[in-house]
């Protein structure tokens, strides 16, 4: 015991160095392991392009209005879309975003690659964005884009902008259109018929394409446009949603004897998914254009006729 004290008095401050530098050492592994994890944390939430997906995946792939969840591969699949198109659109790729939208897409919304890059790119993604997915039914995705602190300096929650992505065969639906749907549906009166092609699909409305074959002798008009309601749909409940009368163009509404005219109709008809439409109706079809051209006091023109289609 003498001896060890004899040692410990004789060699006290290298002892006590040796013990401060095996504290040191531990406190830095500890200090590196701290750091290590962290960045494998931040790592685990973030993917190429300084993006952030999906919070929480499983309240990612739940819909936002129904109990149904979208399975782990079709989410995988579908999400690795919209990942591909925003990484696109933060790199400044408009022909590689482009290439991912639907025919359906460019045709109503972005007709050419300029068109989309000037309206869609440069005013969305100015910035790089940081972005949530989640499931609000089927395939359709909400949206929310948010500024990357790292490039802005902004806070996420400044300028958010929300909106819905549709995948469709590996494509994307962009700016809250959701898809187009064959209908194939038509109903006739007087020798007019009226056959409905398809319908597109917004959030906010519907737009069906008609063409009209007009069979009788005289020039019709298929409707008056004396209201704003004299063209609708109706849905199982009786419920009646108005077309927007006011957007359509007075001399494509008439049809010369035996010509056959195609137009489109919106209708305000915001998307449910438990919305069933049952009926198109054209309450106030006009027999004869000319005559009706002619008369002075509308109301008091009486040749004419209407026309539903079963949906």
């Amino acid at each position: 015991m003498n001896s060890f004290f004899r040692y410990y008095n004789k060699n006290r401050e290298a002892i006590w160095f040796t013990l401060l530098v095996i504290v040191i050492i531990i406190v830095v592994i500890h200090l590196v392991n701290f750091f290590v994890k962290n960045q494998s944390k931040n790592q685990e939430i973030s993917v190429k392009n300084d993006t952030v997906v999906n919070v929480r995946e499983e309240r990612a792939k739940r819909s936002s209005i129904s109990n149904t969840t979208v399975s782990d591969e079709e989410y995988k699949k579908e999400s690795n879309v919209i990942d591909k198109f925003i990484g696109f659109c933060n790199d400044g790729k408009s022909e590689q975003a482009y290439a991912l939208l639907t025919d359906e897409c460019k045709e109503l919304l972005y007709p050419t690659l300029d068109y989309f890059k000037e309206n869609y790119v440069k005013k969305i993604y100015p910035s790089r964005k940081k972005y949530t997915i989640k499931n609000y039914y089927g395939n359709t995705y909400t949206i929310r884009l948010t500024e990357n602190m790292l490039s802005t300096g902004k806070s996420s929650n400044a300028e958010a902008t929300q909106d819905y992505f549709t995948i469709v065969d590996n494509k994307l639906n962009i700016n809250e259109y959701l898809g187009r749907y064959k209908m194939d549906k038509s109903g006739s009166s007087n020798g007019i018929n009226i056959k409905v092609l398809y319908k597109d699909v917004f959030m906010d409305y519907e737009k069906y394409s008609i063409e009209v074959y007009n069979g009788s002798s005289k020039t019709i008009k298929l409707d008056s446009l004396e209201s704003t309601k004299s063209i609708y749909l109706k849905n199982s409940n009786d419920i009646e949603f108005p077309s927007y009368s006011h957007e359509l163009i007075d001399t494509l509404l008439e049809a010369p004897q035996g010509s056959t005219r195609k137009l489109d109709i919106k209708f305000m008809n915001k998307y449910v998914t438990t919305n069933e439409i049952e009926e198109m109706t054209f309450s106030d079809i006009i027999l004869d254009s000319d005559a009706y051209k002619i008369c002075t006091d509308k109301s008091l023109y009486r040749d004419r006729t209407s026309c539903t289609i079963e949906m």
